[in-house]
């Protein structure tokens, strides 16, 4: 699957409150495996959007619904500390924006994400 199929999809939460959409997919370089997405939340037409980098593995995929399934409260993203500007393609990120979903979001194994380096 390309990943500019995913680029753009919705991501709701378990509560089916839609909690905004992913803008990018990063890769992690020295493995070649998709490291982690970047949420974009709240904002109009992409202005104003808060950004989180989520962990790859704390994504489920709803292809019945072709959005993506993230376990955590839609209140906890509005409070949570985010990106100001978009992650550089090298996957560097604000340490804010990394551990404000990892540390929230249980991954699919139901162990919270722990950030990376």
């Amino acid at each position: 699957m390309g990943a500019d199929t995913l680029i753009g999809n919705d991501v709701c939460n378990r509560q089916d409150e839609n909690l905004g959409e992913v803008k990018e997919i990063m890769l992690d370089m020295s493995t070649g495996k998709v490291a982690y997405a970047v949420l974009a939340y709240g904002g109009v037409l992409g202005l104003g959007d808060k950004l989180f980098a989520v962990p790859w593995n704390a994504l489920e995929l709803d292809t019945e619904n072709k959005r993506f399934v993230l376990d955590i409260d839609k209140e906890a993203l509005k409070t949570a500390p985010d990106s100001t500007r978009m992650p550089g393609r090298d996957s560097r990120i604000p340490p804010g924006a990394r551990t404000s979903i990892a540390s929230m979001a249980p991954t699919r194994t139901g162990k919270t994400a722990r950030p990376g380096p």
